[in-house]
């Protein structure tokens, strides 16, 4: 269920909320990719059918829990539509979305959970430091940032993503605002690791968990 622009309800609790689960997709190398990202990106094989697995099981494990996900411009590829927003304004418009009055997510006393897959995860570091520098004063932000207690990164390229490196030089195919964001060794990374570990210190007070996840083998990706 669409709840706003950014934001989809997967699940909703039959009886009183007691966590918020929000995932966040990751990169989109085609832009016709981007409808369904907020679930596409989720599914896995279950015998011989799909399923979106935050939609199906997940409910069952923690029935009690509110389970969303965002979606947003991940596009690698600039067309007239997609691949035109960088990290700083989808960080300050997804942490609007999140805390609007139709979404209103952060805004209880029960735990707000980040699920994050490859740029999701930066642009979940981007919520937090653009909520914290941009919105200081807006008490919803401050109370989704107050509930906020863990991460989980799923192959998050924290300083960069090699592959990016390879295909920036192919402009005319890869060329959204992306690509030099992802390149390794491009210091904004730098600047989104140091002031996003500072909010930790600051705002988290070292009660945020963090947990990662890997990619041991190498994977496909034909089109």
């Amino acid at each position: 269920m669409q709840l706003g622009d950014d934001v989809y309800c997967l699940h909703e609790p039959d009886k009183k909320c007691e966590a918020e689960i929000v995932f966040i997709h990751g990169l989109q190398l085609a832009p016709d990719d981007l409808t369904n990202a907020y679930w596409k990106a989720w599914v896995v094989r279950d015998g011989t059918k799909d399923e979106c697995w935050p939609m199906t099981w997940l409910p069952k494990k923690f029935p009690n829990a509110r389970i969303l996900s965002l979606s947003y411009d991940a596009s690698l590829r600039r067309t007239s539509t997609t691949g035109r927003m960088d990290p700083y304004l989808l960080g300050e418009r997804l942490v609007q979305s999140m805390t609007s009055q139709e979404n209103g997510i952060g805004q209880n006393d029960y735990p707000v959970v980040f699920v994050c897959h490859s740029l999701g995860g930066l642009i979940a570091k981007e919520i937090v430091v653009r909520g914290h520098h941009q919105f200081s004063n807006n008490e919803r932000v401050h109370k989704l940032l107050g509930n906020l207690k863990a991460f989980f990164f799923y192959a998050t390229p924290h300083k960069g993503l090699k592959l990016v490196n390879l295909v920036s030089g192919f402009s005319f195919r890869f060329n959204s605002p992306l690509v030099k964001y992802l390149e390794v060794g491009n210091g904004e990374l730098g600047r989104l690791d140091s002031q996003f570990e500072e909010i930790c210190r600051n705002v988290g007070k070292g009660a945020w968990k963090f947990y990662g996840v890997g990619e041991t083998h190498a994977t496909s990706n034909v089109r």
